[in-house]
């Protein structure tokens, strides 16, 4: 069975490939390849109870990218704050600029990701790689083999907005305009190549391109998935041949089902297309809108999300390679914040470095970290909390109402449980700085007089009559949190 699928509630960890085997490499005193990485660290990995392992930027970029890497003074700034030793040969360019999906020779190939993803398997942890849909590198050897599958523009494009179109020379000499892939809303990334999914050969090519991917890995993180939606290409490029329409991710995902039934797809994905990505089969889809609602304390939005419908194939996180440290956003927040967001149906997406409290948003396209200090309490208190929010068996999953304790305006107290025949679990967060009282309607049915209660952040436990179950009178500190479990 597929590791990531052992429960409807998988906890995915995110780890940069080129920074962790820097750090190897660094231990060693040498380059350090996907076998090198060490077994205490898939063990600490597995001790958290993860699921599923994304490994971020394990393909290859060229060196075309990697020079427009190192051509931005904003990032070129970035590197010396946060690095001020660091050299250009730690600059290898976005990992999202990819030249060709093998990881480089440097790296160990195939062979030693293989080999990192049986280790992986061994401790019950399912490996994830990146599929970019979108675009590809600049430096894809496509760009010359197969000239097609791209989006081609000419002078006049190239002319009027130089920001989303360049010239690529072939080696006969020919000058050749392209477009850059781009979200609509935003410039082209100006180290990568629109592929163009309006013709038929192109969506092939990408399909048999993530079928390849798939039999090496036990799931894809899939890039900006909802740019390749039909509607939503053709308003960004234009229609294509009718004869040749068709939508690549129904197709590439019914490929992909055939050959690997079990297979894990998360889409990162915005604009509200989480629904129509998930009926076209994938498992999960980024939550932008729960971590939109915690990050700018909207509360009313946080309840509008709970009740959203959309939670069981949301994947609910609170920073990750593209966002601000969580530690840094969210401040004393934080711990309410991460409570609640474990605590949800669907996937719990981790970023390393959050629970040691780390601040700094690195670029992706340095291969080096600073080496922050670790917050052990924030460790401790991380750990305890992946401990006391685990789902009971055969559990479902509810947003219980709050109302005020006496008289007056609902609280800013929000509450996500989890019910079983024998238990609640309930986590219940106040989303202000001001102390807070409310009144909860826990769900579930006791089967005597009492409740066993306890709270697991400080292991606090006491009798309630059962009675109070759906009247559960609660006290909470300014951005406090509590796990409680009854025993029904």
């Amino acid at each position: 069975m597929n590791p990531i699928r052992r429960t409807s509630t998988p906890f995915l960890l995110e780890i940069s490939a080129r920074p962790w085997l820097a750090r190897t490499g660094a231990s060693l005193g040498r380059r350090a390849t996907f076998d090198d990485v060490p077994d205490s660290d898939l063990d600490r990995i597995q001790a958290l109870g993860v699921h599923a392992l994304w490994v971020m930027g394990t393909a290859s970029t060229g060196a075309l990218a990697r020079r427009l890497a190192l051509g931005y003074p904003e990032l070129l700034a970035t590197y010396e704050r946060l690095i001020p030793d660091w050299v250009p040969a730690d600059v290898a360019g976005s990992p999202f600029s990819i030249a060709g999906y093998e990881p480089p020779a440097s790296a160990g190939g195939w062979a030693a990701l293989a080999n990192l993803r049986r280790r992986l398997n061994e401790r019950g942890i399912g490996l994830v790689l990146d599929f970019v849909p979108n675009h590809l590198g600049i430096d894809h050897p496509w760009l010359t083999s197969h000239p097609e599958r791209f989006v081609r523009g000419d002078a006049r494009r190239l002319a009027a907005q130089p920001g989303n179109w360049f010239v690529h020379t072939t080696p006969e000499g020919e000058d050749r305009v392209f477009a850059h892939g781009r979200d609509p809303h935003f410039a082209g990334w100006s180290d990568t190549v629109q592929i163009d999914y309006r013709r038929r050969d192109t969506r092939r090519a990408l399909a048999d391109l993530v079928l390849d991917l798939a039999a090496r890995c036990d799931g894809l993180r899939c890039d900006v998935a909802m740019l390749v939606l039909p509607d939503v290409f053709a308003r960004t490029w234009g229609p294509g041949p009718d004869d040749e329409a068709g939508d690549f991710w129904r197709e590439a995902i019914a490929a992909i089902r055939d050959r690997h039934p079990e297979f894990a797809l998360l889409a990162e994905a915005y604009w509200g297309t989480g629904p129509r990505l998930h009926e076209a089969g994938f498992d999960w889809i980024y939550d932008k809108d729960w971590y939109d609602a915690l990050a700018s304390g909207d509360v009313a939005a946080v309840r509008g999300r709970l009740a959203s419908g959309e939670l069981a194939f949301g994947a609910h996180f609170l920073e990750n390679h593209d966002e601000t440290r969580a530690r840094t956003l969210l401040g004393e927040r934080q711990r309410a914040a991460t409570a609640l967001t474990f605590s949800l149906p669907g996937m719990r997406f981790l970023h390393e470095g959050q629970m040691e409290g780390a601040r700094e948003h690195v670029p992706v396209q340095i291969g080096r970290a600073p080496l922050e200090p670790t917050d052990q309490d924030s460790v401790r208190w991380h750990e305890l909390l992946w401990r006391a929010i685990a789902v009971p068996d055969e559990a479902t999953w509810s947003a219980p109402a709050v109302r005020a304790a006496t008289e007056g305006d609902v609280p800013p107290i929000v509450a996500s449980a989890w019910t079983s025949s024998t238990e609640c679990l309930a986590v219940v967060a106040n989303l202000s700085a001001d102390e807070s009282a409310g009144r909860i309607a826990l769900p579930g049915r006791a089967r005597g007089e009492t409740i066993a209660w306890s709270e697991l952040l400080t292991n606090r436990n006491w009798n309630a009559p059962a009675a109070d179950l759906a009247d559960t009178a609660v006290r909470l500190p300014g951005w406090g949190v509590e796990v409680l479990r009854g025993k029904l």
